[in-house]
């Protein structure tokens, strides 16, 4: 199975800091900035995706955004 990149992007979180009540948006450039530009070599905006895609993930409910800089996972 081919993971797009919001897939690779929320697994690497979970696995990371899944553990975590709550985390930081360093925290989230610590563990995802590597993976992403693995798989995305030509993207030279890693930290804007990232910030896209920890919206994207509020969204759809996987997180809660707590204040600036601080998510926490939801209980969803």
């Amino acid at each position: 199975m081919i993971m797009n990149q919001k897939q690779i992007f929320l697994s690497n979180l979970k696995s990371h800091l899944g553990d975590r009540s709550m985390f930081t948006l360093k925290q989230v450039y610590l563990v995802s900035e590597g993976p992403l530009s693995f798989h995305y070599p030509f993207n030279n905006h890693i930290r804007d995706k990232i910030r896209e895609l920890l919206q994207v993930i509020r969204d759809e409910g996987h997180i809660l955004f707590i204040k600036k800089g601080f998510y926490e996972w939801s209980a969803s």
